[in-house]
């Protein structure tokens, strides 16, 4: 989690105010240590981890779908 928590000092905000966004089980995996939610892209594939993201989605297209109906919002 270490390069993740370093950008939310770079970028003065805490972890849990952001996403961490990948298409594997360390970058899910990376994003729990850190504290941040995560949001794993499937690409179509079944999850092979255990680690379970907090969103699933497909692509990033679905992605940037959910995002623009405000389904992904953070407080």
């Amino acid at each position: 989690p270490d390069p993740l928590l370093l950008a939310c000092r770079r970028l003065e905000v805490s972890p849990s105010q952001t996403w961490m966004i990948g298409d594997g089980q360390y970058d899910v995996e990376a994003g729990h240590a850190a504290g941040m939610p995560t949001i794993w892209l499937h690409h179509g594939q079944p999850r092979r981890f255990a680690a379970e993201p907090d969103l699933v989605v497909r692509d990033l297209v679905e992605l940037f779908e959910k995002l623009k109906r405000s389904e992904i919002v953070r407080v």
